[in-house]
């Protein structure tokens, strides 16, 4: 299955769903005696990004912003594709992890699991693909179906990514997450 590029766009923005879904969680239980409306506003995985809730006073905004960042950088440093310490990345770049972080763990368990009630509409390991059509667009064209042949073969979750015994996360060459 090839995925046109508004599926492509989809999925990059599920990927980081979750890390909004927890911050908006967060978010509402602190503002159960909220006056007043904050905004903060911080460079963050990769571009800007912005808080606004409302709080009971300046303190306990900031608190809840400090929180709410660090949470994001928590996730970065293990999701990243651009931080070549990330625990993402060096699965990418070694095939296999040894010993990987539990929320790492999870987020792949996770991931597989929306794979298989997505019918392969979630697909974290798109990479190959997506970079395809980065580049293919930056040119003003479409991939040649060749290229996207070849593509395929190197995503599809369950085909290219797997957690064995021990908790070793392997990846076959060719694939990224």
């Amino acid at each position: 299955m090839l995925l046109s590029s508004k599926k492509i766009k989809l999925f990059h923005f599920l990927k980081y769903s979750k890390v909004l879904l927890c911050i908006t969680v967060m978010l509402t239980f602190t503002s159960s005696f909220a006056k007043k409306k904050y905004s903060f506003n911080e460079n963050k995985i990769g571009g800007n990004f912005r808080l606004i809730f409302y709080a009971p006073d300046d303190f306990k905004a900031t608190e809840v912003s400090n929180l709410a960042y660090l949470l994001v950088d928590s996730l970065n440093m293990v999701l990243s594709n651009y931080l070549k310490t990330s625990d993402i990345e060096i699965l990418n770049a070694s095939r296999k992890f040894d010993n990987p972080s539990i929320f790492l763990l999870e987020v792949l368990r996770h991931s597989q699991t929306a794979y298989n009630y997505s019918e392969g509409y979630f697909d974290i390991s798109m990479g190959p693909l997506m970079n395809l059509w980065d580049k293919a667009e930056k040119k003003g064209k479409t991939p040649k179906e060749c290229k996207l042949r070849k593509v395929k073969n190197n995503i599809g979750l369950p085909h290219v990514f797997s957690i064995e015994r021990d908790n070793v996360l392997s990846l076959k060459k060719g694939s990224f997450l």
